[in-house]
């Protein structure tokens, strides 16, 4: 757990650390939450951060401005800390499965790749 009281200070700390996720507020000094999202999604190193925006902006420009930049949920406040652990939740759950379904993706890549590469070697063995 880390906190950032500005965007500068919220991307030196993902800069350094590994984050899986960020309760991200629109309103900060500076930056804003908006050109803090936008800045990790553009980054390969930091784009598959889930980032819940928890702001006071409840206009729906602004909800539907967050899930453009990449945000992957949006809560208003005054929230209720229940539904925002509940969110929270959900959305580690369903990262791990993507990692978990990467990682099989690439690991069947790498057997059919060693079995056509198998079945090369043979064909020049026999031939």
């Amino acid at each position: 757990i880390a906190l950032a009281l500005d965007g500068e200070t919220a991307l030196k700390i993902v800069a350094e650390t590994r984050i899986d996720l960020i309760l991200l507020d629109i309103m900060m000094p500076g930056i804003d939450g908006f050109e803090v999202c936008q800045r990790l999604k553009s980054n390969p190193k930091t784009e598959e951060i889930l980032i819940i925006f928890l702001t006071a902006k409840n206009d729906t420009d602004d909800i539907v401005k967050g899930f453009q930049v990449g945000g992957v949920d949006y809560i208003t406040k005054p929230f209720r800390k229940e539904e925002l652990y509940a969110r929270v939740q959900n959305h580690i759950k369903l990262k791990l499965f993507r990692d978990w379904y990467k990682i099989q993706a690439e690991e069947s890549r790498n057997k059919k790749y060693d079995f056509l590469r198998s079945l090369h070697d043979l064909g020049s063995l026999m031939g």
